[in-house]
């Protein structure tokens, strides 16, 4: 979601983004994602946010990390299980309604793009799309880690963002 809102940010205002680092993110997801994402608000609205944690726990976390780290799984779902249902649901609706691909031509800040080798919620083709897109991006593809990639290897990101300084 961040990296949606960030894009949308430098697509409104490119004067105020020296580097953008989008991690695990996309520009669009897709022609479906409106009822994709809508079905996803829904199944939270009807059912609660409880009944996503395995979805989630398995988009999220690789397997490795999810056996070596239950503390910091439990953590994240701790926190997921503390949203808002509403809010949550409204924040799923504008996933489904992003599409800031016209702007990526446009982007003229140091751009990071970095992605998990497994992400299935923002796919290495969505992470491409940009790469292609926005003029001198950089692109980084992480190996067996999943869409929490600063959580489960927080150096990579950090190096990411700092080769954006």
């Amino acid at each position: 979601m961040g990296g949606c809102v960030a894009l949308a940010f430098t697509a409104r205002h490119p004067q105020r983004v020296a580097g953008l680092a989008l991690i695990d993110t996309t520009a669009f997801y897709g022609h479906q994602a409106k009822g994709v994402w809508e079905e996803r608000a829904r199944k939270a609205l009807d059912t609660g946010m409880s009944e996503m944690v395995d979805f989630q726990k398995t988009r999220w976390f690789s397997d490795a990390f999810r056996k070596a780290n239950p503390v910091a799984v439990d953590d994240a779902i701790a926190i997921f299980l503390e949203t808002d249902t509403d809010c949550y649901a409204e924040a799923c609706r504008m996933l489904g309604r992003c599409d800031v691909r016209a702007a990526l031509p446009e982007i003229a800040a140091r751009t990071e793009i970095v992605v998990g080798e497994e992400d299935y919620a923002t796919p290495v083709e969505m992470a491409q799309a940009m790469a292609d897109a926005i003029p001198n991006a950089r692109m980084t593809i992480l190996k067996d880690v999943r869409h929490f990639t600063p959580l489960e290897v927080p150096g990579a990101i950090a190096e990411a963002v700092k080769r954006l300084a």
